[in-house]
């Protein structure tokens, strides 16, 4: 039996009519009925009984009706993995960024995942101030998003945590809240990231009397800031690489919201698609603890 035994074959069951299903299948009815007569020949079983009303499967031709449709749904499977495999062959996604600040650490985990799983495709990045549609497939950081040609998804919330000497009196705390950071000097992320933030946040800070230095340093500089300035340094999610002499604890109510933005044109590529999926995926897990405590 071959595949277009099988779809002819699933064409007579749903039509019940040979005529009907030989002009779905754009052949004749003689050689359509000749294809059912070799199949049943091959099989030693009848599957085709005329009466009536029609053609109507036999009980037999009933039991072979669920594998005919379980075979034509794998062949199908099986033609558009080898398609997909085709079309990721010297696959190029370009993605535009325009912040250090993306949990660098994450991303380039999430990235070594999709790189093993599709060894074919290459991932180019490049600094931007903004998405460029028609060179960027993806865009990472801040971004004025248009709903027509721009889909944003959500990448994770990270909640924020101040970074303390060991020995500061904050140190001890397990949460610390506006009210805590009252009187002290904190270093904060950059300004471009505060549309991330509750956009109260800079007010909020203001506010409560913070002293507040918004960040320029590198990221190495910034988390050891609080170390040799006795500063309190607000980072984005977790740090997993903090030295012995500072401590993180959570800041009560504020969070972070990582986006990633595609271009409408680029989402009807697979595998652009996949790669997105593949970044949602690997930071929920990371969000979850299901990599990182």
């Amino acid at each position: 039996m071959d595949d277009a035994q099988l779809r002819n074959f699933l064409l007579v069951a749903r039509e019940g009519s040979l005529s009907r299903a030989a002009s779905h299948a754009y052949i004749s009815v003689p050689s359509l009925k000749a294809q059912m007569d070799r199949l049943e020949a091959e099989l030693q079983v009848r599957l085709l009984a005329r009466t009536n009303r029609g053609i109507e499967l036999t009980q037999e031709g009933r039991l072979f009706l669920d594998f005919a449709k379980d075979a034509v749904n794998n062949s199908e499977n099986i033609k558009k993995d080898l398609q997909n495999v085709a079309r990721l062959k010297s696959e190029t996604i370009c993605i535009g960024y325009n912040s250090q600040h993306i949990r660098d650490f994450v991303y380039y985990e999430a990235l070594a995942r999709f790189r093993n799983n599709y060894p074919n495709t290459d991932v180019s990045f490049a600094t931007s101030p903004s998405f460029n549609i028609q060179k960027d497939d993806l865009f990472l950081g801040v971004c004025e998003a248009d709903g027509h040609r721009i889909i944003k998804r959500e990448l994770g919330v990270f909640p924020l945590h101040c970074i303390v000497p060991v020995g500061c009196d904050l140190s001890i705390k397990r949460s610390i809240n506006a009210a805590d950071l009252t009187g002290r000097d904190v270093l904060i992320p950059p300004e471009n990231m505060f549309c991330h933030i509750f956009p109260d946040f800079e007010e909020m800070l203001a506010k409560s009397g913070v002293r507040y230095l918004t960040n320029h340093l590198n990221s190495s500089q910034y988390i050891i800031q609080p170390a040799t300035g006795k500063r309190i340094s607000i980072i984005i999610g977790k740090e997993h690489m903090l030295p012995s002499t500072l401590v993180q604890i959570p800041l009560e109510g504020f969070h972070c919201r990582y986006n990633i933005y595609c271009s409408a044109r680029a989402m009807q590529r697979f595998i652009v698609q996949a790669y997105v999926e593949s970044l949602i995926q690997h930071y929920r897990e990371v969000l979850t603890g299901v990599l990182h405590d």
